[in-house]
């Protein structure tokens, strides 16, 4: 069955409802095109698959087929789409944003699906981080600034900012730095006050990423001042954050050391 047949006649929720019962029950025989077509179907959808969310609580059409088309290799032709791909996972986060996790009981469930895609995908081709990163990346620090979350919430959004962060290019962050400032301020409030060392190991991490001339130990001095409060902070972890390397600093062995 091919996905162009099952999509074209949706213009309602009571059509999605029955597409999705269709991609459900015949998921395993679907054709799924990595074309023009097939995205702009996706798009197509999208408002609808947050309508179908609020009213039967689970993922519908849309999600069932992004995620199959993410068994897709890696190829150039996911560098050609990016931009298209990202637009609706971009959709998707705002409307988590802005309604989601204000009514919908079960958010959590569509954000942590989105996530999953976001990190998929970026392993598609080597440009498709520094696209997620220009589309997304205000959008998740936002929510991951957001007092209805917990920390394993938290945690969960800053992973993925952070893996794609880190495979985006310097220059996209330097570039974009001043209009994410506002966010970067809120996580370094949460640091010293969450309580969860994984996701305070997250927020130190993006800060150092976005914010910090990580080799330059005046910098970090400084920072060190603002991040790890004495109150808070034993001397054996701040020198931990003032002498470790980069590379080194966010190893497991120091995560360990850390809980020990």
């Amino acid at each position: 069955m091919d996905l162009q047949k099952i999509l074209c006649g949706v213009k309602s929720l009571n059509d999605y409802i029955a597409a999705t019962e269709k991609v459900v029950s015949k998921c395993a025989n679907i054709k799924i095109h990595l074309n023009m077509s097939t995205v702009l179907n996706l798009k197509k959808v999208r408002s609808l698959e947050i309508e179908y969310f609020n009213k039967c609580e689970d993922v519908g059409a849309a999600f069932v087929l992004f995620e199959r088309m993410l068994s897709q290799p890696p190829s150039k032709t996911w560098a050609l789409l990016g931009k298209e791909l990202t637009g609706t996972i971009l959709y998707w986060l705002d409307a988590v944003r802005k309604h989601l996790i204000s009514h919908s009981p079960r958010w959590w469930t569509f954000l942590e699906t989105i996530l999953k895609f976001i990190r998929d995908m970026k392993s598609k081709d080597p440009s498709l981080p520094g696209i997620i990163v220009e589309q997304t990346i205000e959008c998740l620090l936002d929510l991951s600034c957001n007092n209805r979350l917990n920390e394993l919430q938290r945690h969960g959004i800053l992973q993925t900012v952070n893996e794609c962060s880190a495979e985006s290019s310097r220059e996209l962050r330097l570039r974009m730095k001043e209009q994410l400032i506002g966010y970067f301020i809120k996580l370094s409030k949460i640091l010293p006050t969450s309580g969860h060392f994984p996701t305070q190991i997250s927020i130190l991490e993006a800060l150092l990423r976005w914010l910090v001339g990580r080799f330059d130990p005046q910098v970090r001095r400084t920072a060190a001042l603002a991040w790890f409060p004495p109150s808070l902070y034993q001397g054996a972890a701040i020198e931990l954050f003032l002498e470790r390397t980069w590379t080194e600093f966010f190893k497991v062995k120091v995560i360990k050391w850390a809980f020990s």
